[in-house]
């Protein structure tokens, strides 16, 4: 999908469609102070994707370049941005650092190497941008860190569609620890306000992009395409079905807690819930899985993020379940049975399957604890 011939500034027949979007919303604010006036964007879009102080960051920096540079910019920061904290995110991680390098290197590997990551570049989109929000999000669960659920907040402000896996993944935090209750309700809600407190400084064009983003999601704009569960069940029930995830999480792992072991199911649990959040809302993109690269580093670290307190440890079997999950996700091929699934049930197998592995691990997870090569029974200490 190239940039139409006529277009200014370097644009005419190169690549990154979706950041001609940003690209020339953002010379029109510079040219008139002025956004999401469709006419300026090569197909007729609007930048709904792309909040006003996003908008306003790029008219200052790289819209200053042209079309080709800022599109390879805007590629190249994000993978950075997500190695960055990816590294962050693993540095009080439990994992060798070995595991760690190779870890970063396989997030950039998919990137550049599979399907999905090579049509999110070829678009120049910013998903990666999600992929960096819900990691410290992660984090800040992890380590109980105020500062952590900020810059989760001041990313996730960047690309809203985060939005989703931020309600989703707050619901077994708060839910599993009554005593906590109030203070991470504080500091989710810290992050989930965050994107919204940045409006405030754009006024009108604030109203014009949360307007076009209400009729985007009432599907004014064209029905569901890609990954979207809106493709295969109702808009009101697919915009539901996220949270059903995290409460069955919740409810079987309170029918565990009498017998509680050392392994943890968690692992199931994100990636589940981050490809179903990924799938939500009522338009959807293959390129938009690139998000779950958050499976990456929180498969290779060994700590809880919603019990680390209690020094539970990810079982082996778990962590290979994520990586199969971010294989599916990143549309790598297998086999011609699995291919048919991909293509034609793509974002409603991660919720059969996954709601499915979650209550067999739960079922199954003593036998899993004592397997001498699945099992992981070595307790980390917390990083003091």
């Amino acid at each position: 999908m190239v940039v139409p011939n006529g277009q200014g500034f370097g644009a005419s027949g190169k690549l990154g469609a979706d950041h001609a979007s940003l690209f020339f919303t953002a010379k029109d604010y510079l040219a008139r102070a002025q956004m999401y006036d469709p006419r300026v964007d090569p197909w007729g879009r609007t930048a709904e994707t792309f909040p006003p102080h996003f908008v306003f960051l790029t008219a200052h920096s790289t819209a200053r370049l042209d079309f080709a540079s800022s599109a390879l910019l805007n590629n190249f920061v994000q993978v950075l941005l997500f190695l960055v904290v990816s590294a962050y995110f693993l540095r009080h991680g439990s994992s060798s650092w070995v595991l760690k390098i190779s870890g970063v290197a396989a997030g950039a590997f998919a990137v550049f190497c599979t399907p999905v990551g090579v049509t999110w570049f070829e678009r120049a989109q910013t998903d990666i941008y999600c992929a960096s929000a819900i990691l410290l999000l992660l984090k800040g669960m992890r380590d109980d860190t105020w500062h952590d659920f900020v810059l989760a907040g001041l990313f996730a402000s960047i690309k809203w569609s985060s939005l989703p896996f931020f309600a989703v993944a707050a619901l077994p935090y708060v839910l599993l620890a009554p005593e906590q209750r109030a203070r991470r309700m504080q500091l989710v809600g810290l992050s989930v306000c965050l994107p919204f407190l940045l409006l405030l400084f754009f006024g009108d064009d604030a109203r014009r992009y949360l307007t076009l983003v209400y009729r985007s999601e009432l599907g004014h704009f064209g029905g569901a395409v890609g990954v979207s569960l809106s493709r295969y069940l109702p808009s009101p029930l697919s915009k539901i079905v996220p949270f059903i995830v995290p409460l069955l999480f919740v409810a079987v792992e309170k029918l565990r807690r009498h017998r509680a072991g050392p392994v943890s199911a968690e692992p199931v649990f994100w990636v589940t819930a981050g490809l179903v959040s990924a799938t939500f809302g009522t338009t959807a993109y293959e390129y938009r899985l690139l998000s779950v690269l958050f499976i990456l580093p929180v498969v290779i670290d060994g700590r809880s993020i919603l019990f680390s307190q209690q020094r539970v440890v990810f079982s082996n079997i778990s962590r290979v379940i994520g990586i199969v999950f971010l294989a599916y996700a990143l549309r790598v091929e297998t086999m011609p049975f699995v291919d048919a699934l991909i293509g034609r049930y793509r974002g409603v197998v991660p919720l059969f399957v996954g709601v499915s592995l979650i209550v067999a691990f739960f079922v199954f997870e003593s036998r899993i604890a004592r397997h001498p090569v699945w099992g992981t029974r070595v307790p980390v200490t917390p990083a003091p």
